[in-house]
């Protein structure tokens, strides 16, 4: 009987595997249907960067994509709503899939200025060598379907290879392109020679383990005297772990060193929270800036999860910001005064990237008003002009194993220089070369410390 049991079950998780890994059309065309109107219903994005009639076109070929009579498999079903995502346009709208276990492998990949090179070789494969081709599939088309799989904000093509360069797209190609005993077959120029490579994965690789500590780790925040005259403060998030006393902390810090010089590194900031960064502006800026935020307004009727979040976060901006009446949408008007007698209003050299993102290029945006500021590195991954974020909804496809990240809110900024589509622009522009990065070097430092300040 326990046998019986025991093979019922296996035969019933088998019957689920199955089920994950194909679908039906009908299932694809009910689960994006379904989605779809939550789109149309809370995205503050829809039809800003693209009008609302283009993306509902698009939207309407990517649904009959398959016939309901087709069989699709789940890579099928991710690739193409992946692409679709990242039409919108907007860098806060992301699809996440259930990942197995990373496996390692003797060399690493990396996707490189329209290039996949090697980031890690072996004794055959040298670091540096150029791929032409992964599993009979070229390199140049490989890049070019992973550049289509990156969200962002506006038009910044330059930044979709900042987040190409991490790999992550690129790890799940070759999971789903290995034969089943996980081998790539490779071709590269080594040496000026094709050389065909067989790429062997080894054993999974364990989690790794976050750190909690935040307060304590020198990766999220850091502050250090370069020398009598200069010194750096490194944000790498605005996360819980810099938690307003230990902001305050810092800042105190800094007014009582009182530099002619500061260096502020927003360089690989993701973001966070808004007002952490909010509290760093304030002891930056000389002059009240405003920005506003808002959500679109609906009457139908919404989840208990997602109608509790909409009402805590409206309470939230509420306390912090004027409250706007608007037929169609909840307005909030953001007025940031400096700190009286304790801001910082010496030289501020602002090291930005294409990794800058989200509440960090709010902050940078911002110090572009600023007397006696400077900008140094390249183009930001965030919009100058603002971004759709805040608050996020994680939604969960019927029928599909996907979860969605819907951007509830939209902030607009305020200055002169912001452009619709592209980031924040540097002063002084730093650009890498592969071994440049490989050989760690921090060129936006040593043009800080090189250049003169005007």
């Amino acid at each position: 009987m326990l046998r019986n049991l025991i093979l019922s079950c296996s035969l019933l998780v088998a019957q689920q595997v199955c089920t994950a890994q194909n679908l039906s059309g009908k299932q694809w065309q009910d689960a994006i249907g379904d989605w779809y109107p939550w789109i149309k219903q809370f995205h503050p994005g829809y039809g800003y960067y693209v009008s609302a009639q283009q993306l509902d076109s698009q939207f309407y070929r990517l649904r009959n994509l398959f016939s309901e009579n087709s069989t699709i498999s789940e890579w099928e079903a991710y690739t193409a709503l992946k692409t679709f995502v990242a039409g919108m346009q907007c860098g806060h709208s992301e699809l996440y899939a259930k990942q197995g276990s990373p496996v390692s492998r003797s060399i690493k990949l990396i996707p490189y200025s329209g290039q996949i090179r090697v980031l890690r070789g072996d004794s055959m494969v040298k670091t540096g060598d150029r791929v032409y081709c992964i599993q009979n599939t070229s390199a140049d088309s490989i890049y070019r379907t992973l550049r289509n799989w990156v969200s962002i904000d506006g038009f910044h093509e330059a930044s979709r290879d900042y987040f190409l360069s991490r790999s992550l797209y690129l790890n799940q190609w070759l999971e789903h392109s290995a034969s089943p005993q996980k081998d790539w077959d490779l071709t590269l120029i080594h040496q000026q020679d094709t050389l065909h490579y067989c790429l062997t994965s080894q054993a999974p690789v364990k989690p790794r383990v976050r750190n909690r500590n935040f307060i304590k780790n020198p990766k999220i925040q850091n502050l250090e005297q370069i020398n009598d005259s200069t010194v750096l403060l490194s944000i790498r998030q605005f996360n819980a772990g810099l938690h307003v006393f230990t902001r305050l902390k810092i800042l105190r810090k800094i007014k009582r060193l009182n530099p002619s010089l500061l260096i502020l590194d927003l360089r690989d900031n993701p973001g966070g929270r808004i007002s952490a960064a909010l509290h760093y502006l304030r002891f930056f800026i000389n002059q009240t800036c405003e920005f506003e935020v808002y959500r679109k307004k609906t009457t139908q009727s919404v989840p208990f999860k997602l109608r509790f979040l909409l009402k805590f976060s409206d309470r939230y901006f509420n306390l912090h910001a004027r409250h706007i009446q608007k037929q169609d949408t909840q307005f909030y008007q953001y007025q940031l005064k400096p700190y009286q007698n304790k801001g910082y209003k010496g030289k501020l050299t602002v090291l930005i990237n294409k990794g800058t993102f989200s509440a960090a290029v709010l902050l940078a945006s911002y110090l572009k008003l600023r007397p006696n500021t400077r900008f140094i590195g390249s183009e930001t991954g965030g919009g100058a002009d603002g971004c759709n974020a805040g608050v996020f909804y994680h939604y969960r496809f019927k029928h599909l194993p996907f979860t969605y990240r819907l951007p509830l809110y939209r902030m607009v900024q305020h200055n002169p220089q912001n452009t619709q589509g592209r980031g924040l622009l540097p002063d002084i522009e730093c650009q890498y070369e592969l071994m440049e990065r490989l050989l760690k070097k921090d060129k936006e430092m040593e043009a800080a410390l090189k250049h003169s300040f005007n």
